[in-house]
């Protein structure tokens, strides 16, 4: 559970949290979001369980909780 607490996130909820992110955030980045999300889940980073549903691979998310110390 990294997303607000919950287990899977919706695209239009990453959209919003992206754009909080008012110091990094770019416009082109929601132009290329749908091919990061393919690659992602290519990748076997994400999990598309319905359409623009995703979750972490639990890999994905130990090797984040890691990273970040949590």
């Amino acid at each position: 559970m990294i997303f607000g607490g919950k287990q899977t996130f919706t695209r239009p909820e990453l959209t919003k949290e992206m754009r909080t992110a008012t110091n990094y955030f770019k416009g082109t980045y929601l132009s290329n979001l749908s091919g990061t999300l393919s690659r992602l889940v290519s990748d076997n980073v994400l999990l598309e369980s319905s359409p623009d549903v995703y979750a972490l691979q639990a890999s994905a998310l130990a090797t984040l909780r890691t990273a970040i110390g949590g």
